[in-house]
């Protein structure tokens, strides 16, 4: 399985431990370092991290699973990214996404673009990603409409970080307090209102040799 974006490693941890043999790409030297260290730790044995872009991997052999979690608005260029994940499923493998979503690409506001998401960000947009889909040689297996977990997520996170809020200012400050305490009530008000949306994805490769490239 191919973990693209490894983060702080929940999903490789989860995954290794299960006994599956699990890749994760990262692009951030800090995550590869923390990555490496907690494969180490806890000796996750079928767990390894590379540091490179999904566009640049070349790995020896085919994957059986993808998994993309909050990635793919990093990854604006949808039909180079499925062309990406053909080059590197198997026939008849599968990709599971999941993605913030918005109906115009780079309708984010100021505030999010300066203090959470600074960089080449921007959230799915559905209706160009299936064009893409489409044109491709995967099947769409699932659309799951993820919004309201996304609400009931940012609400209770909004709450406990608010709850914590003497403890968090005094070890990182009250700046950061309100920086995170504004994105996650501001993010749940969006989810609420559907300015903001999420979706669950799932696509898989067709199951013979001559699925064919576009």
């Amino acid at each position: 399985m191919l973990d693209v974006g490894g983060g702080w490693g929940a999903f490789l941890e989860f995954a290794s431990r299960r006994g599956l043999h699990i890749t994760s790409l990262t692009l951030s030297q800090a995550s590869a370092d923390y990555l490496r260290s907690l494969v180490a730790q806890e000796s996750l044995s079928t767990a390894t991290v590379v540091r490179r872009h999904l566009f640049d991997y070349r790995p020896d052999r085919r994957f059986d699973a993808i998994v993309n979690m909050g990635v793919t608005e990093h990854l604006p260029n949808y039909a180079a990214t499925l062309r990406s994940y053909q080059r590197l499923l198997r026939p008849g493998g599968r990709i599971y996404i999941d993605a913030l979503a918005m109906r115009k690409r780079h309708h984010v506001s100021s505030y999010m673009s300066k203090y959470i998401y600074p960089g080449d960000a921007s959230p799915l947009i559905l209706h160009r990603f299936l064009r893409e889909v489409a044109r491709s040689p995967f099947s769409i297996e699932a659309i799951v409409d993820e919004r309201e977990n996304y609400y009931l997520t940012c609400k209770a996170w909004a709450q406990r970080l608010d709850k914590a809020r003497v403890d968090v200012e005094a070890r990182w400050g009250r700046q950061m307090y309100r920086r995170y305490s504004a994105f996650l009530w501001g993010s749940a008000s969006g989810f609420w209102t559907g300015h903001l949306d999420a979706y669950r994805l799932h696509l898989q490769l067709p199951d013979r040799g001559d699925a064919g490239r576009y």
